[in-house]
């Protein structure tokens, strides 16, 4: 079994600068955690402020399906000078805290290197998007599977699928490398973003057959030593319905989240944390210091 330190040098060996594209990593296997076929609702997804993207039957000349998909219009072809996106929200704390892989069936009809879709990323809840290859700043690995590539470019200049293709099975990790600068977000934002230029093209765009959500089993060593390398430590559940820290540090914040990523409670410098009223089940402890650093701990409140 590896130690910590040779884990870590394994993935450190992964990086070329701060930033990795390669073949997905399964370490010592997969698990596949959750998934969106579209055929009933699906909580991860937003379609909000979208007047492009259509869960449904595709019956268009090219892009058909015999179930529901999410595709660009399920009747017509898409229009010309589009910018239009789904997101989905993936609450990742609840499933692995250092690596996590979406991974989708998809098809597509737009010119090649002209209209077409690309996969954007938010860490800080859908504020601020990045491309996959613009995320140069932080420590982490980008690894891909039938993907496009730096020389995949739609009409903008941005990298993006496009061209013609049925059924193609597409997937994307990102790995935490340590030692860690930032912690993972607990709720990963992905953007399906798809762009056509001023030209009509009469063709059929994108279609998403299902989405799955996976993550790559490490061996447990390595969570566990992370857990001792806490700048807090969660102590247990007081009678009087109360969450216990320890640390010896002075100026801090706790806040407690749901796997929705949803904020519960909140306190400062104060090693106690109100959790009356709030139901039994897995919850993540966020403890950020005065100067920024923040680390995160799975509790169980009773």
């Amino acid at each position: 079994m590896f130690s910590l330190i040779k884990q870590a040098s394994l993935l450190l060996l992964m990086m070329q600068g701060s930033f990795l594209m390669g073949q997905i990593d399964p370490f010592i296997g997969i698990i596949d955690a959750d998934s969106c076929d579209f055929s009933s609702s699906c909580s991860y997804l937003t379609l909000s402020n979208n007047d492009l993207w259509q869960k449904g039957i595709a019956t268009k000349n090219t892009l058909q399906s015999n179930e529901i998909v999410l595709i660009t219009d399920t009747l017509v072809p898409y229009p010309s000078n589009s910018s239009n996106a789904f997101e989905i929200h993936w609450p990742v704390y609840t499933h692995s805290f250092f690596n996590f892989i979406l991974s989708f069936e998809h098809s597509m009809h737009t010119p090649a290197y002209e209209d077409g879709g690309k996969i954007e990323i938010s860490y800080d809840y859908g504020q601020n998007w990045l491309s996959i290859e613009d995320d140069y700043n932080s420590n982490i690995a980008v690894h891909k599977e039938n993907f496009y590539g730096p020389f995949d470019t739609l009409f903008d200049g941005s990298q993006g699928f496009s061209g013609e293709f049925n059924n193609r099975h597409s997937a994307i990790q990102w790995v935490w490398i340590l030692p860690l600068k930032d912690m993972p977000t607990d709720t990963m934002y992905y953007r399906f973003h798809f762009v056509s230029d001023s030209n009509n093209q009469n063709m059929d765009g994108w279609m998403i057959h299902q989405l799955k959500f996976s993550y790559a089993e490490i061996d447990g060593g390595i969570n566990e030593e992370i857990q001792q390398m806490n700048l807090f430590h969660v102590q247990t559940q007081s009678a009087e319905n109360h969450l216990e820290i320890e640390t010896d540090i002075q100026e801090f914040t706790l806040f407690l989240y749901n796997h929705l990523g949803q904020c519960l409670a909140t306190t400062t410098n104060e090693k106690s944390l109100n959790v009356s009223g709030i139901p039994q089940g897995i919850y993540w402890i966020k403890f950020r210091t005065g100067s920024g650093l923040e680390q995160t701990s799975k509790v169980l409140l009773n």
